[in-house]
């Protein structure tokens, strides 16, 4: 009994559309204000949003010219919260990075999360030169609040 109902031209859905998992808060990662040196979330999976969740991608650059290793720390909280505001899910490193010294050329790292159906979070990221990977799951069923 999970078909549609039409009712004077409208159709109620069934249970398993109305049943839907979502985020109860938004999931980013610490990145660096250059402006005043303090570390803030910068939010890739927004606050509300189903899922299972499609990958949520956003760029990010190294902090200095020459880095060869970077770690991605995975929080929960409002978009530009600062860290110590903030729960960390889990963190995890890139490593071995090739150091870059032309000016005209950075590395770019590639952050994608997923969430499945069993509340899973996946973090992955991926390094634009060098192609290197590293990735995390953590197990996420709307932490804290």
């Amino acid at each position: 009994m999970n078909e549609p109902v039409i009712i004077e031209g409208g159709v109620l859905p069934p249970l398993s559309i109305i049943t839907r998992d979502v985020t109860a808060h938004a999931i980013g990662v610490t990145v660096l204000k250059e402006s005043d040196g303090e570390l803030y979330n910068a939010v890739i999976l927004k606050k509300g949003i189903p899922f299972p969740s499609h990958d949520n991608t956003d760029r990010f650059k190294l902090a200095e010219r020459g880095q060869t290793d970077v770690v991605i720390e995975i929080l929960q909280g409002p978009p530009g919260a600062r860290r110590d505001d903030c729960l960390v899910l889990g963190k995890f490193e890139l490593n071995g990075l090739s150091k870059v010294t032309d000016p005209n050329r950075e590395h770019e790292i590639l952050i994608t999360m997923q969430l499945n159906k069993d509340g899973i979070l996946t973090a992955r990221a991926r390094d634009s030169i060098d192609g290197l990977e590293a990735d995390l799951q953590v197990e996420y069923t709307n932490k804290a609040t």
